[in-house]
């Protein structure tokens, strides 16, 4: 599967996402914004068989 490295950018991107809007999500906006964020990952994660690596699941 040649794809990997692209999938380890896009990871390594929401990653860092995650880390720069830390205090954004401690808001009450921010909350909302991330549950949709994460039902909308979820939905395509459970269509499309992804494997979330497990430091995303740490950090989460």
């Amino acid at each position: 599967m040649h794809n990997f490295e692209i999938l380890d950018e896009t990871w390594f991107f929401i990653y860092e996402f995650l880390n720069a809007f830390q205090t954004f999500a401690s808001t009450g906006f921010g909350r909302l914004f991330f549950y949709v964020l994460f039902y909308v990952i979820g939905i395509l994660v459970h269509q499309g068989n992804f494997i979330i690596p497990f430091e995303l699941h740490k950090c989460l």
